[in-house]
């Protein structure tokens, strides 16, 4: 309201002064308009690394030639004195020059919305430009005339407004094509602005003496007209840039903040441990994998930790390095690596990492796959060989023996790393499968889909089971090694045998005193495993009838231990004796046939030897033989 009121009585100061001295009324308009002007072009100017578009830009540049024809214009006309030996129509020429330049860098700008200017190119299209019209009006007198005194305004003044409106309307249909780069405020002001300079150049058509009538309304709609581009350009540049400046970037932030839901979800559902890097190392988004992997929730990890809380301290410089360099640019930054990952409890998983650069940011995003049973299956090659090497060194008279459990830890280790391989590479598709069964039961409702949905789930749980079995093989660890009473762990092996099979009438005796009371370095739980399986072995040898378990511990001078299991069973026929430890291999109706060829595994890890004495019908000695230290 008080903006309105300023105005009014602005512009009925303006009619006040040109009553009185019409040539100062037409200065103070014509210098409004350039102000304004030169303004638009120091806003444009100075803003133009920042805007994602050029039409502001370009507009600036125009402005700034436009003012400068404009101030020639009042310094030209009638009364100013400044050209003494020009008449009315130099500064005639000079008006239609500046609304020829005007109406069409008008229509020419919505063409730089989402196009960037080459603003050297620009300005030196308006500096020729500019010249060659002062030129033609000043010195060549080329430019046709415009007005002649006590006639008035020739027919190609007239006509040139009447075509100058024309472009202007053009303008307005461009603007209105590419309305959505616009706040709609401003568009009505822009719009209003050009309809209110078509109102001005259809009033210049009319006057016949430079301090007409039409030419004073001329210069009043000329006057609102800046205002208006004022209004749109600079006040609103100033007080609200991102609705003119920063449009592009605002639009752009609206369209993000629409597919944020799109993009979180896809994030959250993609199988692998995924999270956003800011440059600082902090950790701002992590999605469900992460929380499985780390073991910590969302809101603990988010802006809150760095991914240097998360990494083993000996990889910690390597991945410094990565981070930083990968942010100053260099190529020989690798994007896929592996490293050790601390998770909450201490433990380490060794995981394999793609990392990438987001464009147009100093953030990353990083996924995470967890390797650690495959890295587990690479460990058991490694331990093989050196255990093969050890058995060449120190055993090369028995080169033949050697060699047979070279083929056998080779073949093991490729059992093993196939299970973990299997397992890794099918749980990931079985996961799809189900998240596709439960997407087709949110979207149908035919019982008869119903079937075979529900037969599907069947198999992938059979799958998942089979897959279970295969990872507990491969999953044997090196030995934590501890100092245990061996009298002690095989004592309560076996009770806890003899718990699994009540009622079975067997007879079990013990001679252990040969263990002593000392302790000796082993893995208790890996230990309890050998001795369990393998008497486990025995009840089930024996079966339903009464039977007899023997069960002797020796230790040698040099501190070897030797602990043999007999029993008087069914036996093992001579042509599966060798087969025993074979993984899978079993002469029972149930089982998985991974008992013996567990218990081979866990005891040469300790650095022992297990063997197998048996005949069909006459019982079996099972013998272990570890390490005394």
């Amino acid at each position: 309201m008080l903006t309105g009121l300023i105005g009014v009585v602005g512009l009925v100061g303006l009619y006040l002064i040109s009553l009185r001295n019409y040539l100062l009324f037409h200065s103070i308009a014509e210098a409004f308009s350039i102000v304004i002007a030169f303004c638009i072009f120091i806003l444009a100017w100075n803003t133009r690394r920042l805007m994602e578009n050029s039409y502001l830009l370009f507009l600036g540049i125009a402005y700034l030639f436009i003012g400068g024809i404009d101030l020639l214009h009042t310094l030209a006309y009638t009364g100013m004195g400044v050209f003494p030996d020009h008449t009315t129509n130099l500064a005639t020429q000079l008006w239609l020059s500046a609304r020829y330049m005007e109406s069409l860098s008008l229509l020419i700008a919505p063409f730089f919305l989402g196009r960037r200017l080459r603003v050297e190119l620009a300005l030196t299209g308006y500096v020729a430009a500019s010249l060659a019209l002062v030129l033609c009006v000043f010195y060549c007198g080329s430019f046709p005339t415009c007005f002649i005194e006590g006639h008035g305004l020739t027919m190609f003044k007239k006509v040139s407004e009447y075509l100058i409106s024309l472009i202007l309307l053009a303008s307005v249909a461009g603007l209105l094509r590419k309305r959505d780069h616009f706040e709609p405020g401003i568009l009505r002001l822009i719009i209003a602005s050009i309809f209110l300079t078509i109102a001005s150049e259809f009033a210049f058509t009319f006057y016949i003496h430079a301090y007409g009538f039409s030419n004073l309304v001329g210069h009043y709609f000329k006057i609102i007209s800046f205002y208006l581009i004022y209004k749109a350009i600079i006040e609103t540049g100033l007080r609200q840039p991102y609705d003119l400046l920063f449009r592009e970037l605002k639009l752009r932030e609206q369209a993000l903040r629409e597919s944020e839901q799109a993009y979180r979800a896809i994030f959250e559902n993609t199988g692998t441990a995924t999270l956003i890097i800011e440059e600082d190392t902090s950790i701002s988004l992590v999605n469900t994998e992460f929380e499985k992997l780390s073991g910590y929730k969302k809101h603990e990890v988010e802006g809150k930790m760095s991914w240097r809380d998360f990494v083993n301290p000996e990889d910690l410089e390597t991945m410094q390095s990565y981070h930083d360099g990968r942010r100053e640019g260099d190529e020989g930054i690798p994007k896929d690596y592996e490293f050790r990952i601390v998770n909450r409890s201490g433990g380490e998983r060794a995981v394999h990492m793609t990392v990438s650069m987001i464009p147009g940011t100093r953030r990353s995003v990083a996924s995470a796959m967890d390797i650690t049973e495959r890295k587990r299956a690479e460990e058991i090659i490694r331990r093989d060989k050196e255990t093969l090497g050890h058995i060449v060194k120190q055993r090369t008279e028995e080169l033949i023996d050697a060699y047979r459990k070279l083929a056998e830890s080779k073949r093991l280790s490729g059992i093993g790393t196939l299970a973990a391989t299997v397992a890794h590479e099918l749980r990931n598709p079985l996961g799809v499968i189900r998240t596709a069964i439960l997407n087709i039961r949110r979207k149908t409702s035919e019982p008869a889909l119903y079937k075979h949905l529900n037969n599907i789930e069947k198999k992938v749980s059979e799958s998942d089971r089979i897959i279970s079995n295969l990872l507990r093989y491969s999953n044997i660890r090196p030995p934590e090694k501890e100092k245990a009473n061996l009298h002690t762990i095989i004592t309560e092996c076996m009770n806890s045998t003899a718990g699994r099979f009540p009622g079975q009438e067997v007879d079990v005796t013990a001679d252990l005193d040969g263990l002593g009371d000392g302790y000796t370095d082993v893995d208790v739980v890996q230990v309890r495993e050998i001795f369990d399986n393998i008497l486990n072995n025995a009840y089930q040898a024996v079966g339903g009838r009464k039977g007899h378990i023997e069960v002797r511990a020796s230790r040698s001078p040099e501190g070897e231990i030797s602990v043999a299991v007999k029993d008087d069973g069914v036996g093992i026929a001579r042509g599966d004796l060798e087969m025993v430890f074979e993984p899978f291999f079993t002469t029972r109706t149930r089982g998985t046939g991974l008992g013996l060829a567990i218990c081979r595994e866990l005891v040469r890890l300790h650095g022992g030897d297990i063997r197998v004495d048996s005949r069909q019908g006459q019982g079996t000695t099972v013998i272990v033989t570890l390490p005394g230290k």
